[in-house]
């Protein structure tokens, strides 16, 4: 689910880019699909620290401004939450922090404006922006939950947009 929904961003932020009258940013995207997050967050972990080591421009893990999550998107009893930036671990160094709370005001900015109901979630340390919190990189994303069933106040806040998208 996160999978379908990165390729559609990277697709439609490459159509973007090619426009003429983009303007260029001096940050580069990188679009990741890490493997083993089940079995303990091994493939960001090991992304992260070899960045880490890296002397190679834009390999380097100073190189990184931001990584938005985007797991687990295909919940069936779906809500919209987006990662609470006041949330993340205390052990989180500083430099992360003013930029994922700027990333949770602006997914909650997108969600307000267009009238779609959101929730928060907290940084729980169960997916792959883990490791890259823990290395002193903004994070953010959303996630439409997992295990846990909705409350009644949820469902009646999620029910007004079946058949609206």
């Amino acid at each position: 689910s996160g999978i379908a929904a990165t390729l559609a961003l990277a697709a439609t932020l490459s159509r973007l880019f090619q426009t003429s009258n983009y303007a260029s940013y001096a940050y580069r995207v990188r679009f990741c699909w890490w493997g083993a997050e089940e079995l303990g967050l091994l493939g960001s972990d090991f992304h992260v620290s070899e960045a880490k080591k890296s002397t190679v421009v834009g390999e380097r893990i100073q190189d990184y401004l931001a990584i938005i999550d985007l797991d687990m998107l295909a919940s069936l009893n779906y809500i919209f939450a987006i990662y609470d930036g006041k949330t993340v671990p205390t052990n989180t160094p500083a430099a992360a922090k003013p930029g994922t709370i700027q990333i949770t005001t602006l997914f909650r900015d997108w969600f307000n404006v267009n009238k779609y109901p959101w929730d928060n979630t907290t940084f729980d340390g169960r997916s792959d922006y883990g490791p890259f919190l823990a290395a002193g990189i903004c994070a953010g994303g959303i996630y439409t939950g997992a295990e846990e069933l909705k409350t009644v106040e949820q469902q009646k806040r999620y029910q007004s947009m079946l058949g609206s998208l």
